[in-house]
């Protein structure tokens, strides 16, 4: 048996453990893989009880603190936090300490400037082609958990038809230059064919209200980011000996793409309007196809996008649901934990041979 297929043996007798050394929070990668865990059949624990059910009338815990011991399981997952002043040296030593069985999953907004170990596979969101940080990093993305897609099947019930608008629900925030900039190229010639839905719900973004909107609309809003290049090519960086990613070329590239709106558009059927994912060189397991899945948009094509949408309002329907049946397929917890499976396996496999 190769040494893949006796690690994923040992994932479904012995399970998975999850360690949350993270600040309090909603640990999302590790709820989707968990929730699949669920659907296979395959046992979990955690080093704390985490995450009561929002979708569970009995307020159930999705984790439940284990009795056993990290090491009694055949993998354990350490789902972090980083930047600002929060040191993961720690659990770095302890999971070095667990024989290669371990693994990390962060979806931190600063990831791009964060060097992983070469030595832990991690499970990282935000990848691109085009700035690499260091480390044994593997391109994940938020996906969707059952709470998402509880919420629009629960909202479907109310919203029977869709309407020529797009829902730009963003709110204001640091380090997002571009939706700015797609706000004065973009949305300004689209609202002359669409209405622009820019409502914000009091109590956040996880309301009724708000999915709603999006099943009640043709489509949604969904990129976000900003521009990250070449800062050495000035030597004011450069005398300051600041660590950087490494960049493909002098740029601009985008950084910090992914987000739960883009996952909740997909799942809720809209037309997505994103960054073309080849285009800008965004890293992800399996990457929807432009005009089909979603609405691919290219910084210097946007007027020509905004012409396909307005004369063809129909298509952005079937986009739309094409899109879902593609999230579905692919980033719905069940198919999320089964590829987590298979990627670790690998890992564990080239440990084994090196």
């Amino acid at each position: 048996m190769l040494a893949s297929d006796q690690f994923v043996q040992e994932i479904r007798d012995r399970g998975i453990y999850f360690l949350f050394p993270r600040p309090p929070g909603t640990p999302h990668l590790s709820i989707c893989i968990a929730e699949g865990l669920e659907e296979l059949g395959i046992p979990f624990f955690a080093d704390n009880d985490v995450y009561a059910k929002p979708y569970d009338p009995n307020s159930a815990y999705l984790f439940r603190q284990a009795t056993c011991q990290p090491a009694d399981a055949a993998l354990v997952v350490a789902d972090v936090v980083v930047g600002g002043n929060i040191d993961i040296n720690p659990v770095l030593g302890f999971l070095r300490a667990l024989n290669h069985r371990a693994a990390i999953l962060c979806m931190s907004d600063p990831i791009v400037m964060y060097d992983f170990p070469i030595d832990i596979p991690s499970f990282v969101t935000h990848e691109s082609k085009n700035v690499r940080p260091d480390g044994w990093r593997i391109p994940w993305v938020f996906g969707l958990n059952r709470d998402t897609l509880t919420k629009i099947d629960a909202a479907k019930r109310a919203s029977n038809a869709r309407f020529p608008a797009f829902v730009r629900d963003f709110r204001p925030s640091k380090y997002q230059a571009v939706r700015q900039v797609l706000d004065l190229t973009f949305v300004k010639p689209l609202s002359r064919h669409f209405q622009i839905d820019r409502r914000l719900d009091d109590g956040g973004r996880f309301v009724p209200a708000h999915y709603e909107r999006l099943l009640s609309s043709f489509g949604c809003l969904a990129y976000g980011g900003d521009f990250f290049e070449d800062y050495l090519q000035n030597e004011y960086y450069r005398e300051l000996a600041i660590k950087l990613p490494k960049v493909r070329d002098e740029g601009p590239h985008v950084i910090r793409w992914d987000s739960w709106r883009l996952w909740e558009s997909f799942a809720a059927g809209c037309a997505t309007v994103m960054l073309d994912f080849e285009e800008y060189g965004f890293r992800m397991p399996i990457i929807p196809k432009a005009g089909v899945h979603y609405v691919g948009l290219k910084f210097d094509r946007l007027a020509e996008t905004v012409e396909f949408m307005a004369a063809d309002k129909e298509r952005l329907l079937v986009i739309g649901e094409a899109g879902r049946a593609w999230a579905l397929d692919h980033y719905s917890p069940k198919a999320v934990a089964t590829r987590f499976i298979d990627e670790i396996a690998k890992a564990y496999g080239q440990l084994k041979s090196n």
